[in-house]
């Protein structure tokens, strides 16, 4: 059987949508990979930290060297949390996307239906009249 316009258009919208869940699922295992990062990231620190508060006697060259490596990973955070809320903001994107590939689809298939009752509801009539007029010349 051949396929409509509006059938061909349902496919498109439904490769459409599962693309853009693809996307959005692509952008929720980057996130949580990011956001595992920065939480290393945050529980090295804390490591350090306790490391550096456990240790009874430090020189001061030893000072410097925790205040350093400390100051590093500070900025590595920092670094890390805007990774991070950039990942966000795209996954967010990507499911507003997804939200409007959902909509147009459900749309077209609306319509789809929409003609198809149309169509068959013609095609009821044009039956109904063809009887007639074969009831009207058996007369």
């Amino acid at each position: 059987m051949k396929k409509s316009g509006f059938q061909k258009v349902v496919e498109v919208r439904k490769i459409q949508e599962k693309q853009a869940q693809q996307h959005v699922a692509d952008a929720e295992r980057l996130r949580v990979i990011e956001e595992d990062v920065l939480g290393e990231i945050h529980q090295h620190k804390r490591n350090a930290l306790g490391n550096a508060r456990g240790t009874q006697r430090m020189s001061i060259a030893e000072m410097q060297l925790v205040r350093s490596h400390l100051s590093s990973l500070s900025k590595q955070i920092e670094t890390q949390t805007s990774v991070v809320i950039q990942v966000q903001e795209e996954e967010k994107v990507k499911r507003e996307l997804l939200l409007k590939k959902s909509q147009e689809k459900k749309m077209v298939e609306i319509l789809h239906a929409k003609k198809l009752k149309e169509h068959a509801k013609e095609s009821e009539s044009k039956e109904q009249k063809l009887m007639d007029e074969f009831a009207q010349r058996r007369r």
